[in-house]
């Protein structure tokens, strides 16, 4: 894998967990296996290694690759600055489909996060915006994660709010790239649907085997871009960290 994938990855790790592989404070570090749906037509889905990392020194924190600081830090609830990257697009020569398209470029993130212990829930509330004006445009994701038998098994469910900027950079067309078989598309913001599993199992004190599935149904203006040719897209993580 070049390092281009290899940042694209380790980036991406951000925007598909909701909050870490758990949700009590801990720290661990590890490797994994992806698998990786594309929403774009004829794009291919993708296995790359990925590191799995939750680590925390005084307020600062690094959760996959959201990287941050605590302004508030009790046992049952944090209020963060967090910062992230963003490669969600694409190259024209990724599909024939996105032939005569323009590339659709990484950003810097930045943003706030709210996350509430609960007891038997957690609660987080995430808001990010662009700080490179590449997108020009903002998310919102709320999840709610519930453990099971003493952490061997997470539920996670969640939404994710996209601007009508960051829709359309992503799966719109402009002017300049319509074909006869391609049509100007203008979308406006939507809601994506989130859920998830996360199976623990450990092997002695520290480490721990991950298996991680998690499927995204993709809003109406996202999947009825002419750049898409799904209703949703999954992503499965196999591996193994070790918790300090």
């Amino acid at each position: 894998m070049n390092k281009k994938n290899f940042v694209l990855v380790l980036s991406f790790i951000l925007l598909i967990y909701p909050d870490g592989f758990c949700s009590q404070k801990d720290s661990f570090i590890g490797m994994g296996v992806m698998y990786q749906q594309s929403p774009y037509t004829k794009v291919d889905s993708k296995i790359y290694p990925v590191p799995i990392i939750s680590l925390e020194y005084k307020r600062f924190f690094i959760d996959q690759t959201l990287f941050g600081f605590h302004l508030i830090d009790t046992n049952k609830f944090k209020f963060s600055f967090i910062n992230s990257v963003r490669l969600a697009g694409y190259n024209s020569d990724d599909s024939p489909n996105l032939n005569g398209m323009q590339d659709r470029k990484s950003t810097l993130e930045a943003g706030l996060r709210v996350k509430w212990n609960s007891n038997p829930f957690t609660f987080t509330i995430t808001g990010l915006t662009d700080l490179l004006d590449k997108h020009e445009g903002q998310q919102i994701s709320v999840f709610i994660l519930k453990e099971f038998f003493e952490r061997f098994l997470t539920l996670h469910i969640g939404i994710s709010w996209f601007s009508d900027n960051l829709v359309n950079y992503y799966y719109g067309v402009k002017d300049s790239e319509v074909t006869s078989q391609r049509s100007v598309y203008q979308p406006d913001d939507t809601v994506n649907y989130i859920t998830g599993l996360t199976f623990a199992v450990p092997l002695g004190r520290h480490w721990t085997l991950i298996n991680d599935i998690q499927y995204e149904l993709l809003g109406e203006e996202i999947k009825y871009s002419p750049l898409v040719d799904k209703n949703g897209i999954s992503r499965f993580i196999f591996g193994i960290v070790y918790r300090f």
